[in-house]
């Protein structure tokens, strides 16, 4: 059974971080609007999203959203608060703990750290 979801997901994979790289500014997103996009069981897509890659879908949204923050952050002509807002969170402080909390670094000090460097 393990097997057949893992194949599953496999098959699945790429449609699945498109459509989540398509909605990482969406503040509603959620793993119901993937399920519905592939036709399948919001429960099953959860099953198949821990078993087979070891994350919750919750784990790996915040995931590709910290890399997209980072590297929006990059760019300092944007404000914290606009890549907040591009990465799905309408808070800025939250947007900051959770960035922190991924990184070990706040949205601050890694663009202090970048303008240091460079």
């Amino acid at each position: 059974m393990l097997q057949k979801r893992k194949r599953i997901l496999d098959r699945n994979w790429s449609r699945i971080d498109e459509i989540m790289g398509e909605h990482l500014s969406d503040l509603q997103f959620s793993l119901d609007d993937v399920a519905a996009e592939l036709y399948i069981s919001p429960n099953y897509l959860r099953q198949l999203f821990k078993q087979a890659s070891g994350q919750t879908f919750t784990e790996h949204l915040t995931e590709m959203r910290m890399k997209e923050a980072q590297r929006l952050l990059d760019d300092e002509s944007l404000k914290i608060y606009e890549v907040a807002e591009r990465t799905g969170y309408a808070d800025s402080r939250y947007f900051s703990v959770c960035y922190k909390k991924y990184w070990h670094i706040t949205p601050t000090d890694y663009r202090r750290t970048l303008q240091e460097s460079g």
